[in-house]
């Protein structure tokens, strides 16, 4: 049978998910590193005065 697997689906997605979880961790990590950035950046040219503006325009 095509679909036919000697093993267990437990088996199977037991091999595979610590590697996604390990993937989608990394990626919701770096997503949040780039949100937290990007937002200091535009709170530093919003409440600083020009020389902080100068050294947002760094960022």
């Amino acid at each position: 049978m095509a679909s036919h697997r000697e093993g267990s689906m437990y088996k199977e997605l037991k091999r595979g998910m610590p590697t996604a979880a390990a993937f989608g961790g990394a990626i919701l990590g770096l997503l949040s590193v780039a949100a937290d950035l990007s937002d200091w950046g535009i709170g530093m040219r919003e409440s600083g005065g020009p020389e902080m503006a100068a050294f947002g325009d760094l960022l």
